[in-house]
């Protein structure tokens, strides 16, 4: 009930400072494009915070490489928090695992 209340308590003040529309974008992105369950989203609600257009190309670019997994069962698990809590580099470095030269070339074909 306590992990209940935080992450109803992280929605709403989300709710305030984003408003629906943001919010909803940013939902439907990890839940429809992304597959994140909602039992993911309640586990990592502070990824509702990231923009749309910065879950996108990360997304797209780990779907590129295969290394698209958020099932924490499977081998090569991304975590969510690793997915948008850091910089482009250490994104390069530590989640995708290739040169960031290689994200950027990939970042000016979208």
């Amino acid at each position: 009930m306590v992990a209940v209340r935080h992450w109803l308590l992280q929605v709403i003040l989300l709710f305030l400072f984003l408003g629906v529309h943001a919010l909803s974008e940013r939902f439907d992105y990890l839940h429809n494009e992304m597959g994140f369950s909602h039992e993911h989203i309640v586990r990592w609600p502070s990824i509702l915070r990231t923009r749309v257009c910065v879950l996108r190309p990360r997304y797209q670019f780990l779907k590129f490489l295969k290394r698209d997994q958020f099932d924490p069962l499977r081998e090569n698990y991304v975590s969510p928090q690793a997915l948008v809590t850091t910089r482009d580099v250490e994104f390069c470095n530590t989640v995708a695992k290739v040169p960031i030269k290689l994200y950027n070339d990939f970042l000016k074909t979208l």
